[in-house]
Formats: structure tokens, sequence, C-alpha cells
């Protein structure tokens, strides 16, 4: 996958017989969910997080989009209150 992501190789020339992407997918998928899920969720909760924040995000205005990165950021900020959070 390196060899297509970062040097622009087609993906049927790295992958053979190129059915083997289609496992890929699910196989780097269900990493991706296992590893970065809390410790007490199953992956099919976190899951549902993701599309939950999915939806949440296509139905906000964009034009809240800078405080909405302003309130993530001082929500992940090391050494944030609880006041500060708010």
């Amino acid at each position: 996958m390196k060899r297509v992501a970062l040097r622009g190789e087609q993906l049927n020339a790295v992958l053979s017989p190129i059915e083997d992407a289609a496992t890929l997918s699910f196989v780097i998928t269900g990493h991706l969910l296992v590893a970065f899920r809390t410790a007490d969720q199953h992956w099919w909760e976190y899951l549902n997080k993701i599309e939950e924040a999915y939806e949440a995000a296509l139905a906000t205005d964009l034009d809240l989009l800078p405080a909405l990165m302003l309130r993530s950021r001082r929500l992940t900020s090391p050494g944030a209150t609880d006041a500060a959070q708010r």
C-alpha cells in the first residue's frame, strides 16, 4: 500500500490478483476499528459512533467550521480544564 499511496503506483500493479484489493480494504478497515476504539467499546459500537459523527457533519453548516475547530483544539489540548472545554 505504501507503493500506491506514496509512490503513485497503480493498485493492480502492486496487488496481484486485483481481487486482493477488496479483501485488503476489509482487513485495513477492521484493523482501524479495533486500533482506535476505546478499551470498553466493541468495534461495531465504534463504527456506529463514526457513522453518527459523519451524519452530524453532513448536517452542519460549514460557516461553523472555524468555531468547531477551535472547540476541538481546546478539548484536546494538554492541561485543559472543564471550564475551558465549555
